[in-house]
């Protein structure tokens, strides 16, 4: 379920520097019988804390980026720790559920490799996209195939070969913009 992944990756995010992102609550489904009675319609919630905030300045958005700087280096040193009961023996990128771009499922099945989990990810993005453009041109079908045979490998491979560990996984904040990043009122400011 969607909102599973968005309440269970929440708690995870909670953790890393408490306070920081917005805690979740719960999350659920029930069912409601429609006039057919041979359909049932299910309904899904995820409820969150509520935090009074304002818009943020431009000195706010600087110590924004501090902060997402500091949120992310703890995620790495962290990740492994939160993964541990769910993340497969030897597997270093992925999560526990699905999490979700807007309402395109990530695929977050766990890999060794980061090349291999960003293909899986890029994969999924451009099958959605066939799925509701309903074709591609030879062209950009040419494009796609080279993107993962050539591209993909070239760019992300060499950065975990020879032992080199130069990709750490880490829990990553998404869906930042705008209106989705405040200053909560009434607690000193904080971001």
């Amino acid at each position: 379920s969607m909102l599973r992944g968005e309440y269970e990756s929440a708690a995870d995010l909670e953790r890393i520097p408490p306070g920081f992102c917005v805690k979740g609550m719960g999350w659920g489904t029930f069912e409601q019988g429609s006039d057919n009675d041979d359909e049932e319609k299910k309904w899904s919630f995820y409820l969150q804390d509520f935090v009074h905030m304002r818009r943020p300045s431009h000195e706010d958005m600087n110590v924004l980026v501090e902060k997402l700087v500091d949120f992310h280096s703890k995620s790495s040193a962290l990740f492994y720790q939160l993964t541990q009961h769910q993340r497969p023996a030897g597997m270093n990128f992925g999560y526990n559920i699905p999490t979700h771009n807007g309402h395109l499922a990530q695929d977050n099945t766990w890999t060794r490799t980061w090349e291999s989990y960003f293909l899986n990810n890029m994969r999924a993005m451009l099958r959605y996209d066939l799925a509701v453009h309903r074709s591609r041109s030879l062209v950009v079908e040419e494009v796609v195939v080279k993107l993962y045979e050539s591209v993909i490998p070239r760019l992300l491979r060499p950065m975990e070969m020879d032992g080199r560990k130069d990709v750490r996984p880490v829990l990553c904040r998404g869906d930042l913009w705008e209106g989705n990043v405040g200053v909560m009122d009434g607690e000193g400011g904080q971001h």
